[in-house]
């Protein structure tokens, strides 16, 4: 304070407060602690209620202090001590103690000589008490919350019961699998069939609406099979594919093959090429060869009339192996070009 003209000059400091201001992570640290008793407590409730008598009795044991008593013949009690105290010896003659006085560390009587007839009463029938129901081993969530309300449960009997449990949950996961593969393949192979079928409605379609292939109806046959979609253009007593020496299809079988590459190729499934011919092994020396050249020929149209070549996964020549009517190899329908669109799902057995 300073006198200045007669008026005194007052200095007021206000200090302006900051709130509640930030607390720090200690609460975090008391929280993680206090849930990490709590995890404890609730194991400890579980492995009271899950072991049987004789282990919680061994557990027992292991923490209680360690007792040494002395027993006469014919005494009518008997005394506990601590282990490492003086021996104290009862008897009808007397008792025989140590020079000293009693320290505040006797222990306390134990159980027996407070309830001396605890041997004379009669053991308790099983059959009145209800057993403990058996600790579900596939489920511990609602292990925990028997537990958690009061329940008693009891653990397995033994290791094995669990163990079987475990195979037994596991072979139910693998068969569940397995029927849930069996059905996805049987629901992708019924639609795979409904698209073949609709791929052949198509091609017959188209067919019979363009008059240069209309006639030619009769060299075309069309099946599903365990392959895929079999396209077979086939010769006829008045309509061959191919001259009976020759590899290259005449122009009819071209147009057959045309449309049926205008059909197959927006199918994303892989192409098989193949050709046959017909008669008995050996009547044609050159069925290996003529066949093989035929199935490039017949590929070579596909592709030109837009098949990608990429989707084309075979071209092989047959020779005499095969029969589309075995029970008359010399029928004409034997000389043939097969064209597959290969299955992507396999038939299901």
């Amino acid at each position: 304070m300073a006198e200045d003209g007669g008026h005194a000059t007052i200095i007021k400091k206000v200090k302006k407060g900051k709130g509640g201001g930030h607390h720090g992570g200690a609460w975090k640290v008391a929280y993680a602690d206090f849930v990490t008793a709590m995890m404890a407590f609730f194991l400890l409730l579980w492995l009271l209620n899950a072991l049987d008598e004789k282990k919680l009795k061994g557990i027992a044991d292991y923490f209680t202090p360690t007792w040494t008593v002395f027993r006469d013949a014919g005494a009518s009690h008997t005394m506990p001590m601590m282990a490492g105290t003086p021996d104290i010896n009862v008897g009808q003659g007397g008792v025989s103690m140590p020079s000293f006085e009693r320290s505040d560390l006797t222990p306390p009587p134990s159980p027996m000589d407070l309830q001396p007839d605890m041997a004379k009463r009669p053991a308790a029938n099983p059959a009145d008490e209800a057993p403990p129901e058996e600790l579900p081993v596939n489920d511990p969530a609602e292990a925990m919350r028997r537990v958690l309300s009061g329940e008693r449960l009891e653990a397995p009997k033994t290791m094995q019961t669990f163990e079987q449990a475990v195979q037994d949950a596991a072979q139910r996961m693998v068969e569940a699998r397995d029927r849930a593969r069996e059905r996805d393949i049987a629901a992708r192979g019924a639609a795979e069939r409904r698209s073949f079928e609709d791929t052949a409605d198509r091609l017959l379609k188209a067919i019979s609406s363009d008059p240069s292939t209309r006639e030619l109806s009769g060299n075309l046959t069309l099946r599903v099979t365990d392959d895929g979609l079999e396209i077979n253009i086939m010769d006829r007593e008045d309509e061959p594919v191919f001259p009976s020496d020759g590899a290259e299809p005449y122009p009819a079988a071209r147009r057959l093959l045309a449309l049926a590459a205008t059909t197959v190729r927006a199918s994303p499934n892989q192409i098989a090429v193949r050709a046959y011919l017909g008669g008995e092994p050996g009547t044609r020396p050159d069925a290996w060869s003529l066949t093989a050249e035929r199935a490039i020929a017949a590929q070579k149209v596909l592709t030109d009339a837009g098949v990608p070549v990429a989707r084309v996964e075979e071209v092989s020549g047959r020779g005499q192996s095969t029969m589309l009517v075995p029970d008359q190899r010399a029928d004409p329908r034997n000389n043939r070009i097969t064209v597959v669109l290969r299955r992507t799902v396999p038939v299901s057995s």
